[in-house]
């Protein structure tokens, strides 16, 4: 009867670890920023971001084209953010002078619709070459 008390737990952690740990695989990292200043209180859905200092992670699905973007503060995800996908005016190639060599981001503001904008591209080389992704988020009042 000790035994079988002691596998309880055990059973448990991996029964836990098995239904988390594929959600978490399915997501491949394609970018990382770290200490990214928001100047604006941003809202996704019911989360309100506050102005300050983040930690960005652009991922992508591996069984569909959904890409997201994780706001990270502390180690601990406030939010995950489904992106739109971009297509370059000449198509993207290797011979594109608009495309850049390594991952890039650059944010905007959208002030007509009271938006802030994430864009991100790839670059040219890496695992994921030529995605230009964009992430809108509204401003908070």
């Amino acid at each position: 009867m000790c035994r079988e008390k002691g596998l309880v737990p055990i059973f448990i952690i991996v029964l836990f670890w098995g239904l988390v740990f594929p959600v978490q695989a399915q997501m491949v990292d394609i970018g990382k920023f770290e200490r990214v200043q928001i100047p604006y209180r941003l809202k996704w859905e019911d989360t309100v971001i506050e102005k300050g200092t983040y930690n960005l992670e652009f991922v992508k699905s591996r069984d569909s084209t959904a890409c997201y973007l994780k706001i990270i503060k502390w180690k601990k995800v406030l939010c995950l953010i489904i992106g739109e996908r971009i297509d370059y005016v000449g198509g993207g190639g290797m011979l594109e002078k608009n495309i850049p060599d390594k991952p890039t981001l650059k944010m905007k503001i959208d002030n007509s619709q009271r938006l802030y904008i994430f864009n991100f591209e790839t670059g040219k080389f890496g695992l994921f070459p030529y995605l230009r992704l964009r992430f809108k988020l509204k401003i908070a009042e």
